[in-house]
């Protein structure tokens, strides 16, 4: 069995941390807004960014 090197134990960390934020910040924005949905998302996108829930 190959050793992963430091550099890989390290990325592997990175990417690890980076999926549970980016999780986090999905689940934050579908428990903020129950009516939330990827159809509407992308045309309001510009809206989303000062429109207050």
């Amino acid at each position: 069995i190959p050793q992963m090197s430091p550099m890989n134990w390290t990325m592997l960390l990175f990417m690890f941390i980076f999926t549970f934020i980016i999780m986090m910040i999905v689940n934050y924005y579908i428990f903020q807004n129950p009516s939330f949905s990827l159809t509407n998302f992308k045309k309001s996108e510009s809206k989303n960014l000062t429109w207050k829930w």
